[in-house]
This record gives C-alpha cells, structure tokens and sequence, in this order.
C-alpha cells in the first residue's frame, strides 16, 4: 500500500481542528503521516495541536505565508507517495482517504479530490469544479443540489478544491511547487489543477471520497479582503493561462459590462484588485517573448483603464 501525507493548512482555524484531526487520525494508517503547517495562527491552534495531538506533525511558519506556501512547506516535508492538501475545516468521513488513495493508483491521474458537503451531510457544495471563461468564473458541480445519487461517477473536471486535493509525489515533483503568486488565497489550486493537465495527467473527481466543509471563511465570505483578493488572484489566473492578447480583447469586454451590473460595495474591492494585479504585474511577464515589453504595457493600460472605470461608476 502506498503511503499518504496527509497536508492540513492551518490559518486561526482552532475552532475546527479537533474533528479534522480526529478524523484524520481515524482514516490513517500507521504508515501514514498527518502534518499541520500552521501559519503563524493568533489564536491556540498551535498549542491544541501539541497538547492533544502529538502524533501530528507540527510546522509553525513565522509569517503567514498564504494558502500556496503553506502548502508548499508542507509538501517539501512530506515523506508520502500520495500527498493530501486539506483545510482545517473539512471533516472527512470513512474511506475517503482510501478512495483518494486508489483514485490516484492509475498513472494517468495526476490529480484526485473529493465530494463534499454542507454541514448537514446532504446537501452537496463541491462535485468538481468548472471554469466559465472569459471572466474565469469558478463554479462548481452540484452546488447546493440534495445528494440523490446523480454525481456518483468519477470523471475529469477543469479542477478540484483545495480544500481537499491529493496528488502523487511524481506529479509534485513533475508539475512542481504551487504557486505563491496567488498570495493570500484563492485559484492556486485551480492553477495547479490546468498546470498538471498541461503537464499530460489528468484531474480527477472521487465521488466515494466525502467530507464535511464547514467553510470557514478566514478572509470573511462577501467581506472587502475577500472580494480584493479573489478578484485579484482571478485576473492573474486569466493572464497566467490564457495571455495578455486573451486578456486585452475577451477579459477586458467582459468585465466592462459586468462592471455596470455590480452593486458600489463590491465595485471598490475590486478597483483595489486591479491595482494589485499592475504593481505584481512584472512577475507574469518574467519569460523572454517576441512582444514581451508591447503586451506587458498594453495589460498594464488596460488594468489601469478598468480601475479608473470603477473610480467613474463610483462617482455615478
């Protein structure tokens, strides 16, 4: 049997760690290894780890450094041939490990992840997910249907949630490290799930590997920071996998209608977003290419059009 390291990325999660954990430790095996990267968490998680889990691996980062290099700490650390991402408020039921495990048996698939539920284990949140371009629009399969049966079938997705993500050592080693670029959060799974495609394996949903999400959002679900940030890490996702040409014509027309239909609250955060997409902009033009300096002021222009055009819609 194939070891797992099972990869629980901790931000302030101390609420939710007990039944992660035992849950964890319920679905391991002795060869098995849990490890908690905690990113310099405020509240007692560090300490709860240590006091009633001392099988689980402590790695106490200094600084938080974000969903991406948290689980890149984890991962170099990891001693597993399947490597599991999992946040601290998933709660996984019996065998998903195993289901994960044997998912990722067939070389073909490079990346596996789960079904999961609302915490009242019925209504599915996550089947798989999809991506509705030109905006990149992350969506998932079987959002808030009742689960009676009808995505019961393992099968390719554009990606799987980080918020349980297993994959093979070869793949970690083939695909390499996620990216920090997506710092806090958001779409760095989504990017490594197109990163491992391109790389020739497919990603995969595990309908026989179930958990619980209690979605704790550490950012605050629909609150400034939320909104900055996942916009922000959307436009990146768009211009890393698509292009600045994509961007500049099918990115650019969409947003400026979508722009119109939003209400002020969520327009601001996102004036902040694409200011934060032009100062980080020079890392997604790193790499020699015939119009390199052309495309890089061309996206910079159109960003900057795009923050200005929320500043006009703002003023009314």
């Amino acid at each position: 049997m194939t070891t797992a390291s099972v990869i629980v990325i901790n931000w302030n999660g101390a609420p939710f760690l007990s039944q992660c954990l035992e849950a964890l430790l319920r679905e391991a095996t002795p060869d098995d290894e849990i490890i908690l990267v905690d990113n310099a968490s405020t509240d007692d998680s560090v300490e709860q780890v240590r006091s009633r889990f001392p099988d689980v691996t402590l790695i106490c980062n200094e600084r938080n450094l974000g969903y991406a290099g948290g689980a890149n700490a984890g991962l170099r650390a990891a001693r597993g041939d399947v490597l599991v991402l999992l946040n601290p408020d998933v709660q996984v039921q019996r065998g998903w490990l195993a289901a994960l495990r044997k998912a990722l048996e067939d070389q073909a698939v490079g990346v596996a992840g789960c079904k999961l539920y609302y915490p009242d284990g019925k209504t599915i949140q996550h089947a798989g997910g999809i991506i509705r371009f030109p905006q990149a629009v992350a969506d998932h399969y079987g959002y808030r249907q009742q689960d009676d049966g009808q995505w019961d079938r393992q099968r390719d997705v554009d990606y799987v949630t980080g918020a349980s993500l297993a994959l093979r050592r070869d793949v970690w080693e083939t695909v390499g490290p996620l990216d920090e670029g997506f710092y806090p959060a958001y779409y760095e799974e989504v990017d490594y799930c197109f990163r491992a495609r391109q790389a020739g394996y497919h990603v995969v949903y595990v309908p026989d590997a179930t958990a619980i999400h209690h979605e704790y959002a550490s950012l605050g679900g629909g609150s400034e920071l939320y909104l900055r940030f996942f916009h922000r890490s959307r436009v990146r996702f768009v211009l890393k996998h698509k292009g600045p040409a994509f961007f500049l014509t099918d990115l650019v027309q969409a947003e400026r209608e979508w722009l119109k239909s939003l209400p002020p609250r969520v327009r601001g955060p996102l004036a902040t977003a694409y200011l934060d997409q032009m100062l980080d902009l020079a890392s997604l033009f790193e790499h020699p290419s015939p119009h390199r300096e052309r495309d890089f002021a061309s996206t910079l222009e159109a960003l900057a059009d795009l923050r200005d055009q929320v500043w006009r819609l703002q003023r009314g």
